[in-house]
């Protein structure tokens, strides 16, 4: 069975992941505006 310590550290790295994720794509966003719109 897993830890509860297990769980939770796993859960804080998943989310850590998700918002690192979210960070680069808005750095992205703000150096190349409307790129994707933009795209055909």
């Amino acid at each position: 069975m897993l830890s509860t310590d297990f769980v939770i550290a796993t859960a804080v790295g998943y989310v850590g992941l998700l918002f690192l994720i979210a960070y680069i794509g808005d750095r992205r966003a703000r150096a190349n505006p409307g790129g994707l719109l933009r795209s055909p």
